[in-house]
């Protein structure tokens, strides 16, 4: 295996914390993964080759040993990625493009559940012999861009679909009920729906995005009871939104600590602490600034192990890193020759996986001797303090980060 960690001065710090007694060994490793010299090291690790067109999706099993890619072919394709070696290759019985992969957790990764622009969730039953079977588990009318999986559940999956639906599928009596439709709060005509995600610290709460400004959070508890369960527990809207033309969410992502990630198609994130209610004030949001989200429905999410940095690809073709308490701009790698959709972090470990249009999965890890010089503080203080002053569609991040020259497209 290659090396994965290169030189940082506070890398060496932890260390000599650690061998002084001053360090314990648990948050030794944790502190080594979040430091910022660390982040500032982030290179191209290596590809995850695979005979197939554009990687649609990626994901590391729990445990972060296997990392799962699904494709346009409908194959989804398991690799133990730290020697780059494809383990097994799965028919998924999509007929179209997979959007969303996720494992089943305490199924020994042999669950795997998907969905597709074909408008079906299915589930991959792997056996140890290399083989597999699938089956159909619902159907959407309409693409199904979100898949959640219940944490410490290996029963129950959530979906939702452009049909506005969300769906509940039991896989113990292999079961599946619409729980909701999502209602526009103006409209009320149903919202295409693009992302779903649930709070890991109490998955009683999902959270739904899509073709609208509003982050809906609902109480799963409160779906059996008298009360109207088409309304959410809370609802979370960036005020500057009501400036921009048709603002809606491409995708959502909770915190191990409940924080509410949203990311808009008008190139900006935001997070929200949980529980502060539908009435937020600009104060109680962190933004996040610099990438470009028109294009695609793309990912967003954290990365390390205390999620201290938020990640997410761009139509730049870059990946970005920022601090998540102070918005600014760590890392920004090339990861694809047009668009990167998703980059998820290790569970453990300072590495990345992402995907985009290319045909190959990627992995990024600290092992750069050096690292690469971000764009002048003041062409970007500048851009970012004109950012809610407009929102002129032909603005191009590649004029804010003009000069940039990043060690991986060199």
């Amino acid at each position: 295996m290659e090396r994965l960690y290169g030189n940082s001065g506070n890398v060496l710090q932890e260390f000599f914390k650690r061998e002084t007694g001053s360090c314990r060994p648990r948050n030794y490793a944790r502190r080594i993964s979040s430091s910022r010299s660390v982040v500032e090291h982030i290179e191209l690790y290596g590809e995850l080759k695979a005979p197939m067109r554009g990687v649609t999706t990626v994901a590391f099993n729990t445990s972060g040993e296997h990392l799962m890619s699904g494709a346009d072919e409908q194959q989804i394709m398991l690799w133990d990625w730290a020697p780059k070696k494809l383990i097994s290759s799965y028919p998924s019985g999509h007929k179209d493009a997979i959007l969303q992969a996720k494992f089943v957790p305490f199924s020994n990764d042999r669950k795997i559940v998907t969905s597709s622009a074909d408008h079906q969730v299915r589930l991959i039953l792997a056996w140890e012999s290399g083989s597999a079977a699938n089956m159909e588990l619902s159907k959407h009318h309409g693409c199904v861009h979100g898949l959640a999986v219940v944490p410490r559940s290996p029963h129950v999956i959530y979906s939702c679909g452009v049909d506005s639906y969300v769906l509940r599928h039991d896989l113990r009596v292999g079961s599946t009920s619409k729980i909701l439709h999502c209602a526009s709060i103006i409209t009320k005509l149903g919202v295409r729906l693009f992302s779903i995600d649930i709070d890991p610290r109490n998955p009683h709460y999902f959270s739904i995005g899509g073709d609208d400004p509003f982050a809906r959070v609902y109480d799963i508890r409160k779906f059996g009871s008298s009360t109207n369960k088409s309304s959410p527990a809370y609802i979370f809207y960036p005020h500057v939104m009501a400036s921009f033309n048709n603002p809606y969410i491409t995708a959502l992502a909770y915190s191990r600590k409940s924080e509410l990630l949203v990311s808009y198609n008008d190139d900006s994130i935001h997070l929200f602490r949980n529980n502060v209610g539908p009435c937020l004030s600009p104060d109680d949001e962190q933004v996040y600034l610099g990438h470009r989200n028109s294009q695609t429905i793309k990912g967003v999410g954290f990365f390390g192990p205390d999620d201290a940095y938020v990640v997410s690809g761009s139509d730049c073709g870059r990946v970005f890193f920022w601090m998540k308490k102070s918005g600014e701009i760590v890392r920004a790698v090339v990861g694809d020759v047009d668009t990167v959709k998703q980059a998820v972090g290790h569970p453990s470990i300072p590495v990345l996986a992402t995907c985009g249009m290319e045909s190959s999965a990627k992995i990024w890890g600290p092992t750069s001797n050096s690292k690469a010089p971000l764009p002048e503080p003041l062409v970007v203080k500048q851009w970012r303090s004109d950012y809610f002053a407009s929102n002129d569609d032909e603005r191009d991040v590649e004029d804010t980060y003009e000069g940039y020259q990043d060690s991986d497209s060199s």
